[in-house]
């Protein structure tokens, strides 16, 4: 992908990551996208690229075609229309984990969320926001933030996902207390939970008898 990448001219840059896999990107994901560049002129959304070049770029393409729609109604010299589309960065995967270092926000996907991705943004300190869905496909990341004590990152709707996606990236304080309660949560009651694991043993116990 060739991309034409505008001058930031800010003092921080603010990272937001998108762990999930192209295929889960969703219009309705891709408005939130919008709305959070639109909101935060600082701001830079990263996406993970497939190993298929193909995929990338219709992906590419499909965002770009709606960004247009995105932008229909808006005056012709709209300053923040000009640099969003350049905003949203696509790196490749072998540069995963070093990304996920500099990550401010971790975006998880909607309406198809994570559940693998989240605990990986999770384990290492980040803050994940999520929309939960109507689906299962869609709440994993809602119910594992319940469990660590940290529901009030959950977003009601996608106008709270953007509030709280921006306060997160560009409020470097309470960026960090979010994290000293994940760091918390996660190893108190995700990674140290022995219930589930007592239920995982008895669930294959009561299936080989």
């Amino acid at each position: 992908l060739q991309q034409q990448q505008p001058q930031i001219n800010c003092e921080k840059t603010h990272v937001y990551m998108v762990l999930g896999r192209l295929f889960k990107i969703h219009t309705s994901f891709e408005r939130i996208m919008f709305k959070i560049l639109e909101e935060d002129a600082c701001g830079v959304i990263v996406l993970i690229t497939e190993k298929q070049a193909n995929w990338n770029n219709q992906v590419h393409n499909r965002i770009e075609s709606h960004f247009q729609e995105y932008t229909e109604t808006w005056p012709p010299n709209a300053k923040s229309a000009s640099n969003i589309l350049g905003r949203i960065r696509y790196v490749s995967y072998w540069n995963y984990v070093r990304i996920l270092a500099h990550a401010d926000t971790i975006l998880d996907t909607y309406p198809y969320g994570g559940c693998l991705t989240a605990q990986e943004g999770l384990s290492n300190g980040k803050v994940v926001i999520t929309l939960p869905s109507t689906y299962v496909r869609g709440r994993f990341a809602g119910k594992i933030l319940e469990q660590m004590g940290v529901p009030h990152i959950i977003a009601t709707d996608e106008a709270d996902y953007v509030r709280k996606a921006v306060k997160v990236a560009s409020d470097g304080a309470y960026r960090e207390a979010l994290k000293n309660d994940i760091r918390e949560g996660w190893e108190n009651n995700i990674h140290r939970d022995e219930e589930v694991a007592e239920e995982w043993g008895e669930a294959f116990f009561q299936i080989f008898q």
